[in-house]
């Protein structure tokens, strides 16, 4: 739940951590989304909206997980927040 999430959220430590945005859409991530936005403390990888279309080419045979492209975008979509965190930049993306 977006409240459980918070409070993992809240445990993480400043300038040090890379979390992901929720690419779904639903009330549950669009909650959890909001958390992560309001928390500046964290690099923040972006999976909404555009960053991960077109998904055409990007699934796995089930339709459903990534496949070896979906997989290198979504790397791609954390290089700069985790090499920010790396080279010890704070703040988001």
């Amino acid at each position: 739940t977006a409240a459980r999430f918070g409070r993992l959220l809240a445990q993480l430590p400043p300038g040090r951590s890379v979390v992901a945005t929720l690419p779904r859409r639903n009330a549950e991530a669009r909650a959890i989304n909001a958390l992560i936005d309001a928390d500046d403390r964290v690099r923040v990888a972006e999976l909404r909206g555009p960053a991960l279309s077109p998904v055409r080419g990007s699934l796995a045979d089930d339709w459903f997980h990534p496949n070896d492209a979906g997989y290198a975008r979504i790397a791609d979509l954390f290089e700069a927040p985790v090499r920010a965190v790396a080279s010890g930049r704070h703040g988001t993306l």
